[in-house]
């Protein structure tokens, strides 16, 4: 199996084997996604000539079946960063100074990628380049307050993928043996989140 920080020159092409959705993909989307589409006429994003994927299409290049049959998404690889672009601040102020404090997150809190909120405006849907099943899930913006002695915050740039173009800033913080951090326990357990 490939490294995850292995770039695939074949990614978005279909897959050997792949799983069909068994739900409505596409839908209810929740209001507060909704509200950062740039694209709601493609839901399952476009190909590289611009021509919106079909349900079967996407399911064919971003729905992976596992070797035991599991339900896997097909993220691009380094993390879903572009190449070359990932950075680690170890300092609060240092990150603030550049993406100030603000970030959101699509999706529960068992997960522990973010994205900077420029100026207050969160990131397009689009540019998050994320799985079509997360077009459900509800959006929550956070204040970065502290970060714990020997924490990192690493920042990148997000790769195109899942037929979006990517390109939004996300951030995942790194604890003291270079973990990332679930958003339930930055909020709860570190008051890392606030």
């Amino acid at each position: 199996m490939p490294s995850k920080d292995d770039i695939d020159p074949t990614y978005g092409e279909p897959l050997g084997e792949h799983w069909d959705f068994d739900h409505n993909s596409a839908g209810p989307i929740h209001p507060d996604v909704a509200e950062i589409m740039k694209d709601p006429d493609a839901p399952f994003g476009r190909d590289p000539h611009g021509h919106s994927y079909t349900e079967q299409q996407y399911a064919e290049r971003f729905n992976q079946l596992g070797p035991k049959g599991e339900h896997w998404y097909n993220f691009p690889g380094n993390d879903g960063a572009v190449p070359h672009t990932k950075v680690a601040f170890s300092d609060l102020e240092q990150f603030k100074k550049y993406f100030g404090d603000q970030v959101d997150r699509v999706g529960n809190d068992d997960g522990a990628y973010l994205a900077v909120m420029k100026d207050g405006v969160p990131a397009s849907w689009e540019e998050r380049a994320m799985h079509v099943d997360s077009l459900g899930d509800p959006r929550n913006a956070y204040r970065i307050d502290r970060l714990p002695d020997g924490w990192r915050i690493e920042v990148s740039e997000v790769a195109p993928g899942l037929g979006q173009p990517g390109g939004a800033t996300q951030v995942r913080i790194l604890n003291s043996d270079d973990e990332p951090v679930s958003v339930r326990d930055l909020k709860k357990k570190w008051g890392v989140l606030q």
